[in-house]
């Protein structure tokens, strides 16, 4: 927690190891990742999940392409990634929004989309940066039930790198 430019989102750079530190170790799920090779970062990547401020969807996609891309890039079978698909909409409550372009979404169900596909590959660990930026109150909490529901249900363990102390007091 922090305020802008305090190095919150480098944080998660760091972990995600799409930079590296100057100093010190960085580990995930117990394992030391700081040195690791780009190969062993993909799987390393792939128990995390991630939910940018924006939501950072593919504006030419609708939802329903939006949300397996990760699985779309293994070249996993379409009936698995239908039904991954509706699951995850599910588990955010936008299962009728399926169709739509992210233009046509607000910013909550925009950041609800982000949520969804960050789940994709039953990831252990969420990371948020600022999920919950520009958001009204209620939709905020929203955001912030959801990650708490992921970890009563699913036990996905949640990161969030915000500004907003509401957003962890939840």
């Amino acid at each position: 927690m922090g305020g802008s430019g305090t190095g919150k989102s480098t944080i998660l750079r760091f972990a995600l190891g799409l930079i590296r530190p100057d100093s010190g170790q960085i580990f995930i799920d117990g394992e030391e990742i700081t040195n690791q090779t780009e190969e062993k970062m993909m799987v390393v990547r792939s128990k995390i999940g991630m939910v940018f401020q924006e939501g950072a969807l593919f504006d030419s996609l609708n939802v329903y392409d939006n949300v397996p891309y990760r699985l779309r890039e293994q070249r996993v079978d379409e009936e698995i990634i239908e039904s991954v698909v509706l699951r995850m909409l599910r588990f955010v409550d936008l299962e009728d929004a399926v169709k739509k372009m992210p233009n046509e979404l607000s910013g909550g169900m925009r950041r609800r989309v982000g949520i969804a596909r960050a789940l994709v590959g039953n990831p252990k660990i969420i990371f948020y940066d600022e999920p919950t930026a520009g958001l009204d109150p209620i939709t905020a909490r929203t955001i912030c039930e959801l990650a708490l529901k992921l970890r009563d249900l699913e036990e996905v363990s949640s990161i969030f790198v915000t500004h907003c102390i509401q957003d962890i007091e939840v």
